[in-house]
């Protein structure tokens, strides 16, 4: 680059030396060194003189200085934003952003192939590009996974993958700052049922036959979303055992009124069972809906 710039002076007026200032420009590159001169330019009446009133004389021979290192192309990483606010839970296909912001804008050839390095859990995983090209900030997104379970940190990598230039040439360091975000979890596993626990030994007619589903992690019934209820057989008659506690705990619990219907014709020994599908909507505490499919539970109740 041959074009000339101009330093403009700053300080020294009533002595033997003034100084001058140059900010670098966007697009400034000199790898080689510089050159000042061949003058001072005065300009908008402005005149440079000895305490006498002597006109100072603006011209000398160019200098040249080696090195000085000029680069206004090179595009840096100021800094990287993920997940702000307060702890969250992010659920199954919950996407959350990566705001990347450069000092330059920044521009690729192949978008498709930037990502930004997460370390969510023991495995590394890209968050891809979704936006920014040509301008200071680039914005990533990574959409929660059902591999990702009970997450509670991520780790951003040291170097953006794929090809950036600054939109002058340059190329762009994309060595990244340590950052780790720990307001969140990720959790993209839904609950699975393990065990059913059933009724059995004497009831009378009135009393609750109660059902315990427990799962592998806690979940929650939402409100509004409809009580949930397990189908039963009972002497071979459908009857609906209904939720009535622990929302928010490894087990819910269900309930059935035994009434006079459920004695008649049976006998005292009644026999029973579950099977199929929770009716209801159940979910962890990231939102992922709960599994609701129940392995067969056979049970024998003496109503008396």
């Amino acid at each position: 680059d041959t074009e000339l710039r101009e330093a403009v002076y700053v300080a020294g007026t009533g002595s033997d030396t003034l100084t001058f200032h140059y900010p670098v420009q966007a697009g400034d590159y000199a790898s080689g060194g510089i050159t000042i001169g061949p003058a001072v330019v005065v300009s908008g009446g402005a005149v440079i003189t000895d305490r006498f009133g002597n006109e100072a004389q603006g011209s000398f021979m160019p200098v040249s200085v080696e090195g000085v290192s000029i680069d206004g192309v090179t595009a840096r990483v100021v800094r990287v934003l993920g997940p702000q606010g307060g702890f969250r839970y992010y659920r199954r296909g919950a996407e959350l952003r990566f705001r990347v912001e450069f000092d330059l804008p920044v521009v690729a050839e192949q978008p498709q192939g930037l990502a930004l390095p997460l370390r969510i859990g023991p495995m590394w995983r890209p968050a891809r590009y979704v936006s920014g090209l040509g301008s200071r900030v680039l914005v990533f997104a990574y959409r929660v996974s059902a591999a990702d379970e009970a997450v509670e940190r991520l780790r951003l990598g040291r170097e953006i993958g794929g090809e950036l230039r600054s939109v002058y040439g340059g190329e762009v360091l994309g060595q990244l700052p340590m950052t780790m975000w720990t307001n969140l979890k990720l959790d993209g596993r839904a609950p699975r049922v393990r065990m059913v626990v059933v009724p059995h030994g004497g009831h009378r007619v009135g009393d609750w036959l109660e059902f315990r589903i427990t799962w592998d992690e806690a979940v929650v019934v939402r409100p509004g979303q409809g009580r949930p209820v397990v189908r039963f057989t009972l002497g071979g008659r459908q009857r609906t055992a209904v939720y009535f506690a622990g929302s928010g705990t490894l087990s819910l619990w269900f309930r059935y009124r035994l009434t006079k219907e459920d004695s008649q014709g049976l006998g005292k020994l009644v026999y029973g069972r579950v099977s199929g599908l929770l009716r209801g909507r159940m979910e962890d505490l990231a939102g992922n809906h709960a599994d609701r499919e129940i392995a067969s539970a056979r049970f024998v109740v003496w109503i008396v």
